[in-house]
C-alpha cells in the first residue's frame, strides 16, 4: 500500500549529479555540498539535492554527514545524467513511476492534470505554492532526460526518451503494471485485491529471483526489452513478471530456458504463471507472451499450436540472437520485429 510519497525538491538534475560528486570527495555537509556546487546559492538548497541524492539511493546521509552508496560509487566511475544507471534510478522512484503510467493512461497530459495527480498523492498535502515548485521540479527532470516532449495541449512522452532505455523496475509499492485511471485509490484498491494471494505471489517472487540468475534468461529478458524500447515503448518489470509494456494494449512476458529434458515442465510452468500474473494484475484483456530460447524439438512441436491455438499465448523463440515466432505472433507482436517461421 503506497503510504508516504516523496518527491525531490532540488530543481536541477545536472546539479544533483555534481551534489554526489561532491560526497565522493568528500564534500559530507550540506554546507560543504552547497559550497562545491556553482547552482547552489544557500544552505538550505544543500540539503535539498543532498535528499535527492538519498531519494535516487547514491548517497546516505546521519546527522549531517553523507556517504556513497555502493550505487553511488558505482555512478561515479561514469558520472553523467546519460548513464543508464542514472536514469533507471530516477525512473525508479516511486513518484516517477506512477507518472509514466499516468503517461501511458493519458497519453497527453495538461498542467493541470499534473497538478490534480500531484495533490492526491500521500505526503502532499501542501500549500498551492509548494505544490507548484513539487511540480516544476518534476517536469525540470523528466524534460533533462527526454521523458517529456511539449505539444499545444500538454506535455507527452517523447520518442527520443525510450531508445536503449533500461527495464523499469517497479519498487515495491508500485507492483501493479496496468493501472486504467492512475489515481492513488486505484493503486490501493489493486493492492487490497492482492492481499490474500500474498503466499503465492512471495512464491513467485522467489521463483523469479531464480530465473534472473540464470544468464540464459537474462539475455532473453534484454533482448525483449532492446526490441520494446527500439520500438518506442516502455520496458517494465516487478518482482515476479519477467517484462510487461503497453502499445496500444498491455503485454505480459515470461522468459523461460529450458534444456533437452525439461522443455515440457518449464513450458506448463510458463503457462500457468502467465494466467495467474494477469488475474493477480486485474487485466483480463492483457494479451501473454511466453519466450523461450530455443525452438521446440520435433516431439513437442504441438506445443505450438496448443499455446497459440488453445490457450491463446503468443510463442516467441530466441536463434542467434534474433527473435523468431509463428505468422500469427508476429502479426499480433510487429513491435518485436519477429521473424515468421510456421
Amino acid at each position: 500500500m503506497l503510504t508516504q510519497i516523496e518527491i525531490p525538491q532540488a530543481d536541477n538534475l545536472d546539479s544533483v549529479l555534481e551534489a554526489i560528486i561532491a560526497i565522493g570527495q568528500g564534500n559530507t555537509t550540506d554546507v560543504t555540498i552547497a559550497a562545491s556546487v556553482r547552482s547552489i546559492t544557500s544552505d538550505r538548497q544543500g540539503r535539498y539535492y543532498r535528499k535527492a541524492a538519498e531519494i535516487l539511493g547514491f548517497v546516505t546521509n546521519r546527522h549531517n554527514s553523507s556517504a556513497l552508496t555502493p550505487k553511488g560509487e558505482r555512478l561515479l566511475q561514469n558520472p553523467s545524467i546519460n548513464n543508464p544507471l542514472f536514469i533507471s534510478s530516477v525512473l525508479q522512484t516511486e513518484v516517477f513511476q506512477m507518472l509514466l503510467q499516468f503517461f501511458e493512461i493519458k497519453t497527453v497530459v495538461t498542467r493541470e492534470e499534473l497538478r490534480s495527480f500531484i495533490e492526491q498523492l500521500p505526503g502532499c498535502n501542501i500549500s498551492d505554492d509548494t505544490l507548484r515548485r513539487r511540480l516544476s521540479t518534476l517536469l525540470s527532470w523528466l524534460k533533462k532526460l527526454n521523458v517529456l516532449s511539449d505539444t499545444v495541449n500538454g506535455f507527452t512522452l517523447s520518442n527520443l526518451f525510450t531508445r536503449d532505455l533500461p527495464i523499469v523496475e517497479m519498487s515495491d509499492g508500485i507492483q501493479f503494471m496496468f493501472p486504467s485511471q492512475g489515481n492513488l485509490s486505484e493503486y490501493n484498491a489493486l493492492e487490497s485485491n492482492s492481499i490474500g494471494m500474498g503466499g503465492i505471489i512471495q512464491i513467485f517472487k522467489n521463483q523469479a529471483r531464480l530465473d534472473r540468475a540464470n544468464a540464459n534468461h537474462k539475455h532473453l529478458v534484454e533482448l525483449v526489452a532492446s526490441r520494446i524500447s527500439s520500438a518506442g515503448g516502455i520496458p517494465k518489470r516487478n518482482k515476479y513478471i519477467d517484462l510487461s509494456t503497453r502499445f496500444n494494449g498491455d503485454y505480459i512476458f515470461e522468459m523461460k530456458s529450458f534444456s533437452p529434458t525439461n522443455q515440457r515442465s518449464q513450458i506448463r510452468k510458463g503457462i500457468s504463471q502467465l494466467y495467474e500474473y494477469r488475474y493477480i494484475q486485474k487485466c483480463p484483456q492483457a494479451q501473454l507472451v511466453l519466450v523461450v530460447e530455443n525452438r521446440l524439438n520435433t516431439i513437442d512441436h504441438w506445443l505450438a499450436d496448443y499455446l497459440e491455438q488453445d490457450r491463446n499465448i503468443h510463442l516467441v523463440w530466441d536463434g542467434n540472437d534474433e527473435l523468431y515466432s509463428s505468422l500469427r505472433t508476429r502479426s499480433a507482436l510487429e513491435f518485436l520485429e519477429l521473424i515468421p517461421l510456421d
